[in-house]
């Protein structure tokens, strides 16, 4: 028996079919509306769901339960209707209720099978007795099964006082109310799952409250293993788990709409787990804005915090190499599944011609209008804004930092100029000679090929043009035109200016920019060009 479950949204919902068996992961950042989207879904369905909340409570008075059939009914009715209220989303106001009544459950399940046990085979049916041994899991040893796979080591029995016992390799066994916190979450999780009515909408949000990742995953996995008669739909932040289940469903959550305080409607994407993208890009994809942008660098380099004031409207997903980067923007734009993902690429224009920065644009890979992004930190300008807060803690006259800091950094360069001038040098000679192959369709191949390169004029051209520079002490047309990283112009800038190192000085330029509008459209332009749905929401 299938169930439809609808999410609201601004031009319509979007409708989801789950059957017995399957998954649905709901994914989106922090304050996008997905704990509001499970809290909805409860409601919905709320004679056929069960809602196990993320503030949920994990320690338990003891390891049995001090409810009775009559009590746990009235009980489970009373929360029910507690779950349907706007404030369950953040406050459970009888959270003992649901742990006793999944301690309640878990003991009656197995005394309830015991019994129908017993009862055959007094009856004489043996027959009926064994296919129920075989057929049906006592659900204590289901539970240790479970937790087992989870790397958690347990096997529970239930004393004569009605009350679960565990037992760990190595310990005398213990009440499950001494259970540490994560075990006794793993534990409670486990048991609401295994003893819910068969076709139940499994409303699980935040899994990985309490649980490790190496509990968290296989936990779930046997989960739906052991209960391929239930639907499940899984709210999480671990992005790593819709992979685990290929098969699974994925609602990506954009953000959602208030009224009055309640979320009414959901910006949402459906997709399957299975892309047709790498497991690295697609973990990156899953858990950022419906607009990404890929650009060089670690997390920890110098691009992606600036990227990240530049561009702010795109999640920046940090790939490393530029041929990476390039490779994550064409797989995503070649996905069907993911034809909604604006995708989108910003590499250090490091010497490319005009005709490959077209080319590249066209693929949605943007370049910089400098040579790297150390260009845009150390800009003149910038250096002038930074020293100007600077000084206004020290006293010092402005001119009395930038023209010491210009000067080092020329002499940094000048030390290095025929290493720049050669690496500039090579970039041109390659692009030369890759300009010079014939292109198979249109040119000939059947006749010899000659390319005449003169490196040593070319090699002089950058000589002439980088001493030039240097002699007029023109930093800001050096370090957008050369890959001065390497020359140590950087950490003696940041030195005169003040600063102990070159990501002290980095995290100021930050900062300038975060509380100066002006300064960073100026950044914004030494970048170049960049696609409006980056920038704005329109």
């Amino acid at each position: 028996m299938s169930i439809t479950i609808s999410v609201p949204g601004p031009a319509g919902s979007c409708d989801i079919q789950l059957a017995p068996g399957e998954i649905l992961y709901v994914l989106g950042a922090n304050g996008v509306g997905k704990s509001a989207l499970v809290h909805r879904l409860n409601s919905d369905h709320k004679t056929q769901s069960r809602w196990i909340p993320p503030h949920r409570r994990t320690w338990l008075q003891s390891g049995g339960s001090n409810l009775t059939a009559a009590n746990k009914e009235q009980q489970e009715s009373q929360l029910q209707s507690l779950y349907t209220r706007p404030d369950a989303r953040w406050m459970d106001r009888l959270p003992e209720f649901r742990v006793n009544m999944a301690i309640f459950d878990l003991i009656q399940n197995r005394s309830q099978l015991s019994q129908e046990i017993a009862d055959a085979f007094r009856a004489g049916d043996k027959k009926r007795g064994q296919c129920l041994i075989k057929r049906r899991e006592d659900p204590l040893e289901a539970l240790s099964g479970l937790l087992n796979s989870a790397n958690l080591p347990f096997d529970f029995t239930v004393d004569r006082n009605a009350t679960i016992v565990a037992t760990k390799p190595g310990l005398e066994p213990y009440s499950a109310a001494e259970m540490s916190d994560g075990e006794r979450n793993a534990l409670l999780l486990a048991a609401e799952v295994l003893t819910v009515p068969a076709n139940t909408l499994i409303l699980i949000d935040e899994p990985e409250q309490h649980l490790h990742r190496s509990i968290v995953s296989p936990l779930l996995n046997g989960l739906f293993s052991k209960r391929p008669d239930c639907m499940f739909v899984v709210s999480t932040h671990e992005l790593t788990l819709p992979p685990d289940n290929p098969a699974s469903k994925i609602l990506l959550v954009r953000s959602c709409t208030y009224q009055g305080g309640t979320a009414v409607a959901w910006d949402v994407d459906l997709v399957n787990s299975q892309l047709d993208i790498d497991e690295d890009l697609k973990t990156d994809v899953l858990g950022a804005r419906r607009t990404v942008v890929f650009v060089e660098g670690e997390k920890s380099s110098l691009d992606t915090p600036l990227y990240r004031l530049i561009t702010p409207c795109a999640s920046v997903i940090p790939r490393g190499t530029r041929k990476s980067v390039e490779d994550a923007v064409r797989s995503i734009r070649a996905s069907n599944e993911l034809h909604r993902v604006n995708a989108y690429g910003i590499v250090d224009r490091d010497g490319r011609n005009a005709d490959d920065v077209e080319k590249l644009r066209e693929e949605g890979i943007y370049t910089t209008g400098v040579y790297s992004v150390e260009s845009i930190y150390f800009d003149q300008k910038v250096q002038e804004e930074v020293a100007k807060k600077r000084t206004g803690l020290t006293g010092d006259d402005v001119s009395s930092r930038l023209v010491p800091a210009r000067d080092a950094a020329i002499n940094a360069i000048r030390n290095q100029s025929e290493h720049l001038a050669k690496l500039v040098a090579g970039r041109r000679l390659r692009e030369k000679m890759l300009d010079h192959l014939p292109n198979p369709k249109v040119s000939p191949l059947d006749q010899r090929i000659q390319i005449d390169l003169d490196a040593p004029s070319i090699l002089q051209q950058e000589r002439q043009k980088l001493l030039k520079l240097i002699h007029d002490n023109n930093l800001d047309a050096i370090v957008r035109q050369y890959p001065i990283r390497t020359t140590g112009a950087l950490a003696r800038i940041s030195k005169h200016l003040g600063f102990d190192d070159q990501d002290e000085y980095a995290r100021a330029v930050i900062q300038l920019l975060k509380h100066d509008e002006e300064m960073l459209k100026y950044v914004r332009k030494l970048i170049g060009p960049l696609p409006i749905d980056v920038l704005s929401d329109g």
